[in-house]
């Protein structure tokens, strides 16, 4: 008789010895092509089966260490799981598949608040196993795709409640983890401005905000507020890493964005037109176009003011598509082709 490690009972002698803390350390350490193949652990699996088999035959009352047996032969066997197979670079690529944003929903506060992960792909691969864990941290771009909904009224909002920290944890962790990676930001602003009777920003949306020089692309829509409205004295800062934008209310001005965002290449305005008059235009070098043509009024040249376009997308607010006083660009061609 022997002392079992995991239950404590005193069990006949095995053909396997139940050692969880190294089949642990195998399953957190052992991955690729490589690991876990079938001509070793077939021969496990198949002696702990004949141990079990053993122990019913024998008459043994021990049904704890029945339930040892069973759970060690079920984790010996994930050793040959098919994921176990893939290398890290495949799974970072699936994980970057996965993570297209990671959404922060904000709504009305309660005590019994909880971080909801499903809505956020990257916490939940990362708190899948210590391994899945190891590479979403490797991937601070996972965790650089952010979307903020914010539904929240703020009557009853206290700086310090425990809703308070559950909500902004989360978000500062994706921040912390991303390090210094360029920012993907989607916002999205319902029920009422974020701010609060001192004019000041609510503490979860100024986390994003203060973070305005990492910002790559932008997302922002908004019934209540304009996207200045962001900002400290309501005044457009420099975003020297701004390459996407895209304003989804008609109101939200492009002008504000003039010397701003030098290095603007794609600008989506889907129900609006920027170009009105023979104003300045500081985005000679946009890539990609989306915006909203009016045919009654009178459109400057799109192609004269953007001479390096590659994608354009025009919607009409007229059903008839008179299109012949835009002249054809061959690169617009090329891209479509």
């Amino acid at each position: 008789m022997q002392l079992c490690s995991r239950c404590g009972e005193n069990v006949p002698e095995s053909r396997i010895r139940v050692d969880f803390p190294s089949l642990h350390a195998r399953l957190r350490s052992e991955f690729g092509p490589a690991s876990g193949q079938p001509e070793e652990i077939n021969p496990i699996l198949e002696s702990l089966q004949q141990d079990l088999e053993d122990l019913e035959t024998a008459g043994f009352g021990l049904q704890t260490h029945r339930s040892c047996i069973i759970e060690l032969a079920a984790q010996t066997k994930s050793l040959l799981s098919p994921i176990r197979k893939i290398p890290d670079e495949i799974l970072q690529d699936i994980f970057d598949y996965c993570c297209d944003t990671n959404s922060f929903v904000v709504s009305a506060p309660s005590e019994t608040a909880t971080c909801d992960i499903r809505n956020k792909p990257t916490m939940v691969l990362s708190s899948t196993c210590s391994r899945w864990y190891r590479n979403a941290l490797s991937m601070p771009t996972l965790w650089s795709r952010i979307t903020l909904d914010w539904n929240w009224v703020l009557s009853d909002f206290v700086v310090g409640s425990d809703a308070y920290y559950k909500r902004s944890f989360a978000l500062a962790t994706f921040l912390n983890r991303s390090l210094q990676q360029p920012l993907a930001v989607n916002i999205i602003i319902k029920g009422a401005s974020p701010r609060l009777g001192n004019g000041t920003m609510h503490p979860i949306p100024a986390q994003l905000v203060e973070q305005k020089h990492r910002w790559k692309s932008l997302t922002f829509e908004s019934p209540v507020i304009l996207i200045h409205d962001l900002f400290e004295e309501y005044i457009m800062p420099e975003l020297p890493l701004l390459d996407d934008l895209e304003l989804l209310d008609p109101d939200d001005d492009l002008e504000l964005f003039e010397d701003r965002a030098l290095r603007l290449k794609a600008l989506r305005m889907p129900y609006s037109f920027p170009f009105q008059g023979k104003e300045r235009f500081t985005y000679p070098h946009l890539l990609h176009l989306e915006l909203e043509l009016d045919l009654d009024e009178d459109n400057p040249d799109l192609f004269q003011v953007t001479p390096n376009l590659v994608s354009l997308s025009i919607g009409l607010l007229e059903s008839v598509m008179a299109m012949n006083s835009l002249r054809p660009c061959r690169r617009v061609q090329r891209f479509f082709r």
